[in-house]
C-alpha cells in the first residue's frame, strides 16, 4: 500500500509541474461533461418541434350529394380546414401535382393526397358493396431516417382525425338539419326530403325486424338440437365397442345440427349392435335381456323427444318466414319420429315375448335410414339459409364464426348469442319506429320539435360526442421531465465510458522505472485514473442537476450511480490496457460500439435482434443505464441497488485480468508493441 501511494503521489507531482499535463487532464475531465450536456439538451424535446416538418396535403375530393337531403357534403374540404389549424406538423395545402413533386425533390418530408371518391366512399359506408377509403401517403425516406416515422405517425393521426371529422361532420349535418328545419318545413323540397327519410326509416325498420325474426328462428333451432345431441351422446357414452370420435370442430349452427343428426344415426347403429349382441348371446338370462331392452327403449324414447322438440321449434320459428319449407321439414321430422316410435314399440314388445327377432333389427335399420335421409333433406339447406341471411351482421355474430367444440355448452352459448342479437335488433327497430313516427308527425303538422328532441338541443355537442366517445387519459407511472431526460442514462453512460477510454489513451499504465513491486505499481498508476474518473462523474451528474435540470426523482442516487459507474469503467479499461496494451484499447472501443446498441439505452431490448438481447446481460453499460434510470425516474423494490451490485460484479474478472493474467500476457504485449513500432507508422 505504501509503494502504491508513492507511485500515485509521483504522478500527481508530475501533473502539477507540467503545464501540458495540466491542460490535457483538464480536457479529459471536461470532455465527458460536454458530451452529456450537449446530447441531452439536443434531444430535450425534439418532437415538440415537429411543427417545422413540412408535409404537403392535397384533396381531389369531388364531394357527395345525398338523395335523402339535397346538401352537398365535401369531407375532403373539412379535413383540409382542420389541418390548417393543426400545428403538429407544418401542413402545406396544395394540389396533388405540387405535393408529389415536392415529396420527390425534398421540399416536403411527405405528401398526403385524398382521392376523388373520398366523400362518396365515406358517406356510403353502409351500402352494399362499399369499401373503406384510403389516403395516399408519399414519404421521402432519403431526406432523413427518422422523418418518415414521424410523418407516418402524423399520417395515422390524420387518418384518425379524418375518422373523427367524418363522424362529427355527418352528425352535424344530419342532426343540425333536423334541429333547424322548422324554417323550411313549408317548402316542397323539405316535404320530399322528409318523405325520403321516412321511407328509408321504414325500410331500415323492416330490415331490422326481419333480421330479428331470422336470428330468433336460428336461436330456437339451435336450442332444439341440444336435447337431441344429449340423448345421442348418452347412447354413445354407454359401454360399447369403440366408436370413432366426432370431428374436432364444427361450424355453428348448420354443421352442429348436421353433426347432431350424424351422432343420432351413429347411436342407432350402436343400439342395433347391442340388440344383435343380445340375440347372439345364447346364455343370457331372460331377466338380463329384458333389462337391456328396456334401457335401449328408454334411450330411443329420449332421442324421439329431442326430435319432437326440434319439430315444434322449426314449426314455430320457420313457419312465419317460409311456410312451404317449414311444412316440408316438419313432415320429414314426423316420419323420423314415427320410425323411432316403431323402434321403441318393438323393443318394449320384445321384453314379455322373451326374444329378439328380425322385426326389431329391421325397425332399427328403418329408423336409422330415416334420420340419414333427413341429413340429405332441405333441413340443412334451410338452416344454412337462415345463417347466411345474417351475413350483414357478421360483426355482431363474430363469435359464431370460430370453430366450436361439438358439445351442448357450445350450442347453448350460440343460442344465447343469437337470442341477444334478436333482442338488440328489436330494440333498434323500435328506435327506428319512433323516428319514423316523429318524421310522419313533422311532415303532417309542420312541427319539428319531436325530431329536435331526438337530435338534442346542441347538435354540435352531440356530433362531437359521437365522433370521439372515448378519450385516453395518460398517466405516467415513472414520469420524466422530457425526452432528453429519458435519454440521459444512455448519454451519461457513454460519456463516462468515453472519458475512461480517453484516459487510457493519454495516461501511462506501465510500471514506473525502478518500481519494486508490480502490484503496487499497478494500483499506484490507477490512482490518477480513479481521481480523474471521480472528477468526470461529479461534474457530469452536477451538470445534469443544475445546468440541464433534468429534475431526477433521487438526485443523490444520481451522483452515487455516476461515481460507481465511472469507477468500474475506469478500472475495466485500465486493466485491459495494462494487460493487453494497444489491443486493450481496441477492445475497449469495440465494447463501446457493442454497448451503444445492446444496453437498451435507446430502444426497448425486445425490439432488437436476438443476438443483442442475449449479450445485453453481460455488458456493464446495461446495469449502469438501469441504475441511472432508477435514480432519474424512480426506484422499485431496490432495483437501483441491485443494478449497482451487478455493475460492481465486473470488478472481479477485471481484477483477475489486471493482476493475475497480466504477467502471462506480458510476453504477448511486448511482441505486439515491437511489431507496431517496427512499422515506423504506429
Amino acid at each position: 500500500m505504501k509503494h502504491a501511494l508513492e507511485v500515485f503521489r509521483t504522478d500527481l507531482r508530475h501533473a502539477r509541474n507540467s503545464v501540458m499535463a495540466s491542460v490535457v487532464l483538464f480536457g479529459l475531465v471536461v470532455i465527458p461533461l460536454l458530451f452529456t450536456w450537449f446530447n441531452v439538451l439536443a434531444t430535450w424535446d425534439p418532437f415538440d418541434n415537429t411543427s417545422q416538418l413540412k408535409v404537403a396535403v392535397a384533396s381531389e375530393d369531388t364531394g357527395y350529394d345525398s338523395d335523402i337531403l339535397p346538401l352537398p357534403i365535401n369531407v375532403g374540404e373539412q379535413v383540409l380546414s382542420q389541418l390548417r389549424a393543426n400545428e403538429q406538423l407544418d401542413w402545406v395545402v396544395t394540389n396533388s401535382e405540387d405535393a408529389l413533386d415536392g415529396a420527390r425533390s425534398g421540399a416536403y418530408y411527405a405528401a398526403i393526397i385524398l382521392p376523388e371518391s373520398f366523400s362518396t366512399d365515406m358517406l356510403t359506408f353502409y351500402t352494399h358493396g362499399s369499401h373503406s377509403t384510403d389516403i395516399a401517403l408519399y414519404t421521402n425516406e432519403k431526406k432523413n431516417a427518422l422523418s418518415p416515422k414521424i410523418t407516418g405517425a402524423g399520417a395515422e393521426g390524420v387518418s384518425s382525425q379524418i375518422a373523427e371529422s367524418f363522424t362529427e361532420t355527418l352528425g352535424e349535418v344530419t342532426l343540425g338539419v333536423v334541429a333547424n328545419l322548422n324554417s323550411f318545413v313549408d317548402s316542397g323540397d323539405t316535404q320530399a326530403a322528409l318523405d325520403r327519410v321516412e321511407q328509408r326509416a321504414a325500410s331500415a325498420q323492416e330490415q331490422m325486424r326481419s333480421s330479428a325474426r331470422t336470428a330468433r328462428a336460428l336461436s330456437d333451432l339451435v336450442a332444439s338440437t341440444v336435447p337431441l345431441l344429449d340423448s345421442a351422446q348418452n347412447i354413445l357414452n354407454r359401454p360399447t365397442p369403440e366408436i370413432p370420435p366426432a370431428s374436432g370442430g364444427v361450424d355453428v349452427p348448420t354443421e352442429a345440427l348436421d353433426a347432431a343428426l350424424a351422432r343420432t344415426v351413429e347411436s342407432y347403429g350402436t343400439v342395433r349392435e347391442r340388440v344383435a349382441a343380445l340375440q347372439r348371446t345364447a346364455d343370457s338370462t331372460r331377466q338380463t335381456q329384458a333389462g337391456a331392452l328396456n334401457l335401449l327403449a328408454d334411450q330411443v324414447e329420449s332421442t324421439t323427444a329431442g326430435f319432437r322438440g326440434m319439430r315444434d321449434s322449426v314449426n314455430a320459428a320457420l313457419s312465419p318466414i317460409n311456410p312451404a319449407q317449414a311444412a316440408i321439414i316438419t313432415g320429414q321430422l314426423d316420419q323420423v319420429i314415427a320410425a323411432q316410435d316403431a323402434v321403441q314399440a318393438r323393443l318394449r314388445a320384445a321384453v314379455p315375448e322373451g326374444g329378439i327377432g328380425k322385426q326389431e333389427l329391421d325397425s332399427l335399420d328403418k329408423a336409422r335410414d330415416s334420420i340419414a335421409g333427413l341429413r340429405q333433406s332441405e333441413l340443412r339447406a334451410t338452416v344454412q339459409e337462415l345463417q347466411d341471411s345474417l351475413s350483414g351482421l357478421r360483426g355482431t355474430l363474430s363469435g359464431l364464426d370460430t370453430p366450436t367444440e361439438l358439445n351442448t355448452d357450445g350450442l347453448r352459448r350460440t343460442q344465447a348469442t343469437t337470442a341477444n342479437l334478436a333482442q338488440t335488433l328489436d330494440e333498434h327497430a323500435q328506435t327506428l319506429g319512433e323516428l319514423r313516427r316523429e318524421i310522419i308527425s313533422a311532415r303532417d303538422t309542420g312541427d319539428l320539435s319531436g325530431l329536435a328532441k331526438l337530435a338534442g338541443a346542441d347538435p354540435d355537442a352531440l356530433a362531437s360526442a359521437l365522433a370521439a366517445p372515448v378519450g385516453v387519459e395518460r398517466q405516467a407511472v415513472y414520469p420524466v421531465t422530457s425526452f432528453g431526460a429519458g435519454m440521459a442514462p444512455l448519454y451519461t453512460t457513454l460519456a463516462l465510458w468515453v472519458g475512461a477510454l480517453l484516459c487510457s489513451v493519454f495516461l501511462r499504465t506501465d510500471a514506473p522505472v525502478g518500481s519494486p513491486r508490480p502490484i503496487a505499481a499497478y494500483f499506484g498508476r490507477f490512482g490518477i485514473f480513479a481521481l480523474l474518473g471521480a472528477a468526470q462523474s461529479t461534474l457530469v451528474s452536477l451538470g445534469l442537476l443544475f445546468f440541464v435540470q433534468i429534475e431526477p426523482a433521487h438526485p443523490v442516487l444520481l451522483v452515487v450511480a455516476s461515481w460507481v459507474a465511472s469507477a468500474v469503467f475506469m478500472f475495466l479499461i485500465y486493466a485491459l490496457v495494462a494487460a493487453l496494451a494497444n489491443a486493450g484499447k481496441a477492445l475497449a472501443v469495440l465494447l463501446l460500439v457493442i454497448q451503444i446498441s445492446s444496453s437498451s439505452g435507446a430502444y426497448p431490448l425486445h425490439l432488437l435482434p436476438e443476438w443483442f438481447q442475449n449479450i445485453s446481460p453481460w455488458l456493464p453499460a446495461t446495469y449502469a443505464i438501469r441504475a441511472f434510470r432508477a435514480a432519474i425516474a424512480g426506484t422499485y423494490h431496490g432495483d437501483f441497488w441491485l443494478s449497482l451490485l451487478a455493475l460492481l460484479a465486473f470488478v472481479i474478472p477485471t481484477l483477475l485480468l489486471g493482476t493475475v493474467l497480466r504477467k502471462p500476457l506480458e510476453a504477448y504485449t511486448t511482441k505486439l508493441n515491437s511489431a507496431l513500432e517496427s512499422t515506423k507508422l504506429m
